[in-house]
Parts: structure tokens; sequence; C-alpha cells
């Protein structure tokens, strides 16, 4: 496009700067938005990674192939649950495990008052041990 003036020409230097502006601040909330692989819904705030494209995992390595996740949140631990879980509640777990191993480890032993010997047979077994009346040791 020709011009004939400065006038004219600044007028068109403006409006091309304008005009690269709104294509600049578009290509911005594009790739913040709908566009990239990472959004986040105005209405609710959650934040979706990939939700728009295939892919059946998500690698977080970086160039020594390690890389924490941090900061995360309780995950739901429920038989129909996809949600992750985070470090403390694995370390709850842990502690629960060693509290049942402990205490297996220390258990007693047998009633010393039942001797399985005196039951000759599994089914006199549970119809000893359906009687009230079982005599443990005679």
């Amino acid at each position: 496009m020709t011009v004939n003036n400065v006038g004219d020409a600044l007028s068109k230097i403006d409006q091309r700067t304008t005009a690269n502006t709104d294509n600049i601040t578009n290509i911005q909330n594009q790739i913040n938005g709908p566009i990239g692989l990472v959004e986040q819904g105005a209405a609710t705030g959650f934040i979706t990674v990939g939700a728009n494209t295939g892919g059946m995992s998500i690698n977080m390595a970086d160039q020594d192939g390690n890389r924490v996740v941090a900061s995360v949140r309780n995950g739901d631990i429920s038989a129909r649950s996809s949600a992750a879980v985070n470090g403390s509640q694995l370390f709850d777990l842990q502690s629960e495990v060693r509290s049942i191993n402990n205490q297996m480890s220390n258990l007693s032993s047998p009633n010393p008052l039942f001797n399985a010997n005196d039951v000759p047979s599994s089914s006199d077994a549970v119809s000893h041990v359906a009687n009230p009346r079982l005599k443990y040791l005679t």
C-alpha cells in the first residue's frame, strides 16, 4: 500500500500496531486457554492438562530423568477412585501396616486351655467349637 504523506504513513503504522497487539493478545489467550495443553476453567478454577488431546501417560521427567510432583492434595482412596495419592497418605498406610505387623509378631501362643489334639477330625472340630459346653482340657 502506498501512502503520499507522513500523516497517512503514521496512521497506517498505528493501525498495524493496533492489529498486531490484538493478534498477540488473542494468541496469548489461546495458548493459555483452549489451544494449549494446560487450561483453567474460568467458572470452576479446575486445571486440566491435555483434556482435548489423546495420550495414555504423562511424563514429568527432566533432562536427568528425575522430577518431584509436589503439593499434591490427599487423593480419594476407594475401590472406584482414580485419584493420585501423596506421600503423607503412603506414610500413614506404611504406619498402619507396620502396626499390624508388630501386633502379629507379638501374638501370644495359642490359648493354653485349648488343645487341638483333643479334636479328632475337622467335622468334630466344628461341632466342638459350636458347642458352648466345650471342655478345653480334661
